[in-house]
């Protein structure tokens, strides 16, 4: 008697599904405070799911746009998911506005005298500070990023009052000295 083995193959076709063009574009250095929008780029096969880190979604989680606020300086990432893992990444650097915090005080107002303003500036963007002194003269600018502070001596012009601005790419922040020693802060 003859004995025949059968063997019964199946062919599969697996398609293999990458997302391996996909990337996330958007701006990566950031503000502290400020809403930037991110997309996702390339090809995707399913339903999205972003995770942010240091930041907030706004809105558009599961689209192939979102809006993501920062809420804290330094290292931010955002990763974007579809059904079958992560497909891309994005690193962004987040900084903040300078902030005035200290205005070396002068009584005498007089043209020729010198008035210090001291700022703190964002240490970890390495991002300089701006300043405008209106019609003062800056004499003198000193940017010390790693110690997160900038200064600016400046020769009065005129009267008082003096109003300093300085700025960077997150904002600005203006002060405004007066002869009897009061602040205002715009």
């Amino acid at each position: 008697m003859r004995k025949f083995i059968v063997i019964l193959t199946t062919l599969f076709t697996v398609a293999i599904l990458s997302s391996s063009a996909a990337s996330v574009s958007g701006t990566i250095f950031g503000c502290k405070g400020k809403t930037y929008t991110y997309s996702l780029s390339g090809s995707y096969n399913c339903l999205l799911k972003w995770e942010v880190y240091g930041a907030t979604i706004v809105s558009g989680q599961a689209t192939s746009s979102i809006q993501v606020k920062f809420y804290s300086t330094g290292s931010a990432t955002i990763k974007v998911y579809d059904c079958y893992g992560l497909i891309a990444t994005k690193y962004v650097n987040v900084g903040s506005a300078p902030e005035i915090t200290h205005i070396a005080q002068v009584m005498d107002f007089s043209s020729g005298n010198t008035l210090t303003f001291e700022a703190d500036i964002d240490s970890d963007m390495n991002w300089s500070a701006y300043w405008n002194c209106g019609a003062n003269s800056i004499v003198n600018q000193d940017d010390n990023i790693n110690a997160g502070v900038s200064k600016v001596k400046i020769d009065i012009q005129k009267r008082e009052p003096v109003r300093c601005t300085v700025s960077n790419i997150c904002g600005t922040d203006t002060r405004e000295l007066h002869k009897h020693g009061y602040i205002m802060n715009f």
